[in-house]
């Protein structure tokens, strides 16, 4: 009996940890100075759903009136062991999409995580992914292009 207690209690740790969550702080920098719009950052968790709207499962808004420095702060609370991907743009019009011109170059700053970037056109999910792992302060940093 006692070894049975031993296995179940270890499984229940086992359990516990795989879906602990942790907080992660996105840094983004390189803000334009127009203090105008919103950065809109989105947290993606699989090749499949990278940059689809329908795809984010976490998402801010922050007002760029809020950039000290050129920087923009925000947290998210995810669960540790898997494996992201963030974007992130500044929507300077208010539209709520990126602004593209004729030939699909962005009329806006955009960036990845990992300062990912892709040949013709966005990067891939894994360029841009890093792995949440068991720490109170993790953060991801990276800049916007214009």
């Amino acid at each position: 009996m006692r070894h049975f207690s031993l296995i179940t209690g270890g499984f229940f740790l086992l359990f516990s940890f795989s879906l602990s969550a942790a907080e992660l702080k996105v840094h983004i920098t390189g803000i334009d100075d127009v203090k105008v719009g919103n950065i809109m950052v989105g947290v993606y968790e699989s090749e499949a759903a990278f940059l689809n709207d329908d795809g984010r499962i976490a998402q801010a808004s922050v007002p760029v009136r809020e950039a000290k420095a050129g920087l923009i702060m925000t947290q998210f609370d995810l669960q540790v062991g898997k494996t992201y991907a963030i974007a992130a743009y500044h929507d300077a019009n208010g539209n709520e999409k990126l602004d593209t011109n004729f030939f699909g170059i962005p009329k806006e700053g955009y960036g990845f995580s990992n300062n990912a970037r892709g040949t013709f056109g966005p990067p891939s999910f894994e360029k841009a992914a890093f792995e949440l792992i068991l720490e109170k302060n993790q953060f991801v940093s990276f800049y916007l292009s214009y």
